[in-house]
């Protein structure tokens, strides 16, 4: 099935794991678990505004749906601005 998929870390400011978001395959995979492992809550604050538009402005894929997964340690402090 086709499936692609990118990591954004936030905090005070945000990082993209690949510049566009990447097929799923073993590699990106392995990829992304690394990432992941390296992971700290050290980015500053909980900022999640930028993050949000940089990945809804991102391309659609034909027949792909977007979905969106956020995991934060801590209470969005723009929430209103997201919402």
């Amino acid at each position: 099935r086709n499936c692609i998929f990118n990591l954004i870390s936030f905090g005070d400011k945000f990082e993209l794991l690949f510049p566009a978001s990447v097929a799923y395959d073993a590699n990106s995979f392995q990829r992304a678990c690394a990432a992941v492992a390296l992971m700290e809550a050290d980015m500053g604050g909980t900022e999640l505004l930028e993050p949000l538009r940089v990945a809804i402005n991102q391309p659609v894929s034909a027949n792909l749906p977007r979905q969106l997964i956020v995991i934060t340690d801590g209470g969005v402090s723009n929430s209103d601005q997201c919402i």
